[in-house]
């Protein structure tokens, strides 16, 4: 499962972005789509952990991701 709360993330400089909170149970698929810009690759990185957001908060499989080193 994959749930994200209030998340946020930016790239200096620039405006953060705001990301929708995403509530995805196993086996379920998600789509991510939209403009060149609007978060896609950065939204899939914060869910990686590559990461870290500014604000808000991602969970993968129950692991809260900010709490990984």
């Amino acid at each position: 499962m994959i749930r994200s709360e209030r998340l946020e993330f930016g790239y200096q400089p620039g405006a953060p972005l705001s990301f929708p909170e995403v509530a995805i149970e196993q086996g379920q698929t998600l789509l991510l789509h939209g403009p060149s810009g609007c978060g896609k690759s950065t939204w899939l990185a914060l869910a990686a952990g590559l990461v870290r957001p500014w604000r808000g908060r991602m969970q993968v499989a129950g692991q809260d991701m900010q709490a990984l080193s």
